[in-house]
């Protein structure tokens, strides 16, 4: 079986290392450490790392940019033995001086990492990367996942439909957002990412599939889209909940993040 091609070119690679180069800082760390946003997105693998949890278990994060969802989930699980690699140099400095785990610059099409080391593998934000070809990414998963080890993914979701009434909701729920915001004084984090043409979310259907034509798919579900946008505020995290409960009473396709968790079958040779 031929190798599968890199998604990307080397070129993209370092203009996308570049491109996080502002928002790789310890004020971000700092700033996505406390807010609740990554506690709540997290939330869903925290069932299975638990099983993981007090065994010296070995977990790896590709693209893990500067070290928070390793560092949380070191937090609620301290014998987790974490490691986590991101193309960003700044990312992997901050992840090195203020996060939890060990952390080096590495690309995840071909991860410096021992074969069938992990007993999980977290990609969080990574497989819209690698939209072109994400084979080239599932066999560096599937090369260092031990047989039994669980696939832990969170992505945007290309699923997002326009109504008048869900927009209406979405506005009201972001201007409660930003007034309980200012009534508290609240910090808003604002760094703008360029667009780039290595990230095109796919649909949750096809984020689905592709996990599972390598691995069975345990769970899944999706997060919603005002809590998203609440994301880089202070205050107000309970407004955007409240919002997308109306939100998805209506419509459940609006809906922004997937998440995903696949296991290595125990008796896999891969």
């Amino acid at each position: 079986m031929a190798e599968p091609k890199f998604a990307n070119t080397a070129l993209e690679k370092r203009l996308e290392a570049q491109i996080y180069r502002d928002y790789y800082t310890p004020s971000m760390f700092e700033w996505w450490l406390r807010h609740p946003y990554r506690r709540h997105t997290l939330a869903p693998f925290s069932r299975y790392l638990k099983s993981l949890a007090g065994k010296d278990s070995t977990v790896v994060e590709f693209a893990s940019g500067a070290g928070v969802n390793l560092t949380l989930l070191k937090e609620a699980f301290p014998r987790l033995n974490c490691f986590g690699f991101d193309i960003s140099a700044d990312g992997a400095r901050v992840a090195k001086n203020l996060g939890k785990g060990s952390y080096w610059v590495g690309d995840a099409e071909e991860a410096a990492v021992r074969s069938g080391i992990a007993d999980a593998v977290v990609l969080v934000s990574v497989v819209h990367h690698f939209w072109r070809n994400p084979e080239k990414l599932m066999n560096e998963v599937g090369r260092i996942l031990k047989p039994g080890g669980f696939v832990l993914v969170l992505d945007p979701a290309a699923d997002r439909r326009e109504s008048f009434l869900t927009k209406a909701i979405t506005y009201l729920g972001m201007g409660l957002v930003v007034l309980d915001n200012r009534m508290k004084r609240g910090r808003v984090y604002e760094v703008e990412i360029p667009e780039s043409d290595t990230e095109q979310p796919l649909s949750s259907v096809k984020l689905l599939q592709l996990l599972s034509s390598w691995y069975p798919v345990l769970d899944s579900g999706r997060w919603e889209w005002v809590t998203y946008l609440a994301r880089h505020h202070e205050a107000g995290f309970h407004w955007a909940r409240i919002a997308d409960l109306l939100i998805r009473r209506i419509d459940p396709r609006q809906l922004n993040l997937c998440y995903a968790i696949a296991r290595k079958p125990l008796d896999s040779k891969d």
